[in-house]
């Protein structure tokens, strides 16, 4: 998951949401990681604002299906 940083739209980096292993919302950190490459049929999208919701919480911890 990467949330983009409008402060830094035109700079080499961008702030952004990662996650590097399963877990909750601990496992998530806002981290400097480099701008992605766009190519000529790429598109950069720029999240304004993102939600996570109770349903996806399945994905973040590495659960096949939902538990709720």
């Amino acid at each position: 998951m990467v949330v983009c940083d409008r402060a830094s739209r035109r700079g080499l980096e961008m702030k952004a949401i990662v996650q590097h292993r399963y877990g909750g919302a601990d496992a998530l950190s806002l981290e400097e990681v480099a701008r992605p490459v766009v190519g000529d049929r790429d598109l950069l999208v720029d999240v304004v604002a993102a939600g996570v919701d109770r349903g996806a919480l399945h994905f973040m911890t590495g659960r096949p299906y939902s538990s709720a």
